[in-house]
């Protein structure tokens, strides 16, 4: 995704493009992780106690889960969750 750099200050309107640039490209990255583990959404999101509507918000980028959503997912595609975050 390239780095992002943090400023004390963002303007409103750059802050949500960065918000909505980073959740596409985040749910880009559990699509091509699930897919790699053969898993499909709806079997991510019965592992995960999560609605299989849910799972597919978050890999299109409209929602932004939460870190302890982040930590169910990487604990079922077997992943430890700084690893998981490594590879994004």
């Amino acid at each position: 995704m390239g780095k992002l750099i943090y400023q004390e200050f963002l303007p409103k309107n750059k802050e949500k493009n960065l918000k909505q640039k980073f959740a596409i490209e985040f749910g880009k990255y559990v699509r091509k992780v699930r897919k790699e583990k053969g898993l499909t959404q709806e079997e991510l999101a019965f592992k995960t106690s999560l609605h299989s509507t849910y799972i597919g918000h978050i890999e299109t980028g409209t929602y932004t889960p939460s870190i302890f959503v982040v930590w169910k997912i990487a604990e079922v595609l077997k992943m430890q969750l700084s690893d998981f975050l490594k590879g994004f």
